[in-house]
C-alpha cells in the first residue's frame, strides 16, 4: 500500500466522500492480504495490481451496489473442445475468469461494507476468509489449456481438501443473490441460511443418471463441461429416449453439489469447502464457518430424506467435527470411511421412520420376505446388521406407524 493511496483516501474521508474498496482495504489490511490473484507468470496480492486491475474491481463494486454485475455471459463459454466421451472438465477464457472473480469480489465487500447480511467476513479466521477472495479457491491457471481449470491438477493440500470449489460452474453473483432472496432462503445468521439452503436442495434438487461423460451431462444442462449453477437453478427437461417436459433441478451428484452449494452460498459470504476424506471417494462438503459436514453431498435429496412435509429440519443432516472424525478421521480404515459416506441421514431415517422405510417395509410384507431377507434391511447393511436393527425394534416401530396411517396403503410416495 503506497502513501498516495493513503493520503487519497484521508482526503476522501475528510470530504465525507463514499469509501472506495481501496480505502476499505486500506482500513482491512487483513483482509486485503487475502485478496490474491494467479497469472501465467505468478500470484499476484491486491497491492501489487496494476492500477487498472484495482479500477476494474472498483467498478465491479459500483455495478454490485446497483444489483448488476461484472461478470461475462452465463455460461462462460469452455475454453476446451471435449469429446463426448470425455469426462467433463471447464476451462474458462482469462478475460472471463478474471471478470467473475472480480464479480464475485466485489459482492463479498458490497456485503461486507454495507451490511446487507448479518454476519461479518470480519471475524472470519484465515481458512474461511481465504475461500472468498483467493482465486484458487475458484480455479487456477493451466499452461497447457491456456486457461483458468475449475479443478486443480494438484492433490488434495491436507486430510482431502481440495482447494476447487467442486464440480459446478458459478453464475453470475446478482442472479444468485436474487434466487437466494426471493425464495426468502436468506437467514437470520449463517447457519439459518444453510439450513434454508440445503431445504431447497432437499424440495428440488434430483441426482441425474448415466456416465460422467461430456454428451451425457450436455443432454442434462446443455453445456460441454460441469453444469452450470443457473441451470441446476432454473431446471431443465429430463433427458433420454423419450424425454420429459416437466422441469427439474438436476444435480450430477455429491462432487457437483459440493460444487453448487460452494457456489450460491458464496453469494452471501458463506465459504463451503469441497471435501473429499481420503479414501472414501465422495464429497462430503465442510460449512468451515460452523464447523459442521454433510455425510455426504447427496445426503439432502437421497429417499432417505424425502417426505411431504418434510420428515425433520434439514440442519439435523449436518455432523460435527467429533462425528466427522468418528466416521471419516485419521484413524478411521478407508473401507470403513466409504461406508460411512451418507450414514446421518440413514441414522435419521431409523428415528424419524421417513416414508422410504414406510415403503420398503411395505413391499417387503407384500413379497412375503422376513428380516433377514427384506429390502428394508438391506437399505441398512452398510451400518448394521439384521439383530442389530432387530434390537432397535425397527420392525415393531415401523408397524406401529404404518397402522398410526391408516394401513399400507396410505403410507406415501416420494
Amino acid at each position: 500500500m503506497s502513501w498516495i493511496t493513503i493520503i487519497r483516501c484521508f482526503f476522501r474521508w475528510i470530504l465525507g466522500k463514499p469509501t472506495p474498496v481501496e480505502c476499505w482495504l486500506a482500513r482491512h489490511p487483513r483482509i486485503a492480504s487475502y485478496i490474491r490473484w494467479e497469472t501465467s507468470t505468478g500470484i499476484l496480492g491486491y497491492w501489487s495490481w496494476t492500477r487498472m486491475q484495482k479500477r476494474e474491481l472498483e467498478k465491479a463494486y459500483l455495478l454490485a451496489r446497483q444489483g448488476n454485475t461484472m461478470a461475462p455471459v452465463d455460461p462462460i463459454p469452455n475454453l476446451i473442445t471435449l469429446a463426448d466421451t470425455d469426462p467433463p472438465i471447464t476451462v474458462l477464457p482469462s478475460r472471463e475468469a478474471w471478470l467473475e472473480y472480480i464479480a464475485y469480489l466485489a459482492q463479498t465487500l458490497y456485503l461486507e461494507i454495507n451490511h446487507k447480511v448479518s454476519w461479518s467476513i470480519l471475524s472470519y479466521p484465515a481458512g474461511a476468509a481465504t475461500m472468498l477472495f483467493d482465486s484458487k479457491y475458484f480455479y487456477e491457471w493451466n499452461s497447457g489449456y491456456g486457461g483458468y481449470s475449475i479443478l486443480h491438477s494438484t492433490p488434495p493440500n491436507y486430510a482431502g481438501e481440495w482447494f476447487d470449489r467442486g464440480q459446478s460452474l458459478s453464475s453470475q453473483p446478482n442472479y444468485v443473490y436474487n434466487f437466494l432472496q426471493s425464495n426468502n432462503l436468506i437467514g437470520s445468521s449463517r447457519i439459518d441460511t444453510i439450513g434454508r439452503v440445503l431445504e431447497w436442495c432437499r424440495q428440488n434438487l434430483n441426482h441425474s443418471a448415466g456416465p460422467v461423460q461430456t454428451a451425457n451431462w450436455e443432454s442434462y444442462w446443455f453445456y460441454r463441461g460441469f453444469p452450470p449453477v443457473f441451470r441446476i437453478i432454473e431446471g431443465t427437461p429430463r433427458p433420454g429416449p423419450t424425454p420429459d417436459t416437466t422441469i427439474h433441478h438436476w444435480t450430477a451428484g455429491c462432487h457437483c453439489t459440493n460444487g453448487f452449494l460452494n457456489d450460491i452460498l458464496k453469494a452471501v459470504n458463506i465459504p463451503v469447502v469441497y471435501h473429499v476424506p481420503e479414501g472414501a471417494g465422495h464429497a462430503v462438503p465442510y460449512f468451515i464457518t460452523e464447523g459442521l459436514y454433510l455425510s455426504h453431498g447427496d445426503d439432502p435429496y437421497t429417499t432417505f430424506t424425502r417426505g411431504d412435509p418434510p420428515p425433520y429440519p434439514a440442519l439435523e443432516m449436518l455432523i460435527d467435527q467429533a462425528q466427522y472424525d468418528a466416521w471419516f478421521g485419521p484413524l478411521v480404515p478407508p473401507a470403513d470411511r466409504q461406508k460411512n459416506v451418507g450414514r446421518k441421514v440413514g441414522e435419521l431415517a431409523l428415528v424419524y421412520l421417513t416414508p422410504y422405510l414406510l415403503r420398503l417395509h411395505c413391499n417387503d410384507l407384500a413379497a412375503g420376505r422376513d428380516h433377514a431377507a427384506s429390502t428394508l434391511a438391506q437399505a441398512f447393511s452398510q451400518w448394521y446388521t439384521v439383530s442389530q436393527l432387530e434390537s432397535m425394534n425397527l420392525w415393531q416401530n415401523i408397524e406401529a406407524k404404518i397402522a398410526s396411517l391408516g394401513g399400507c396403503g396410505n403410507v406415501p410416495y416420494f
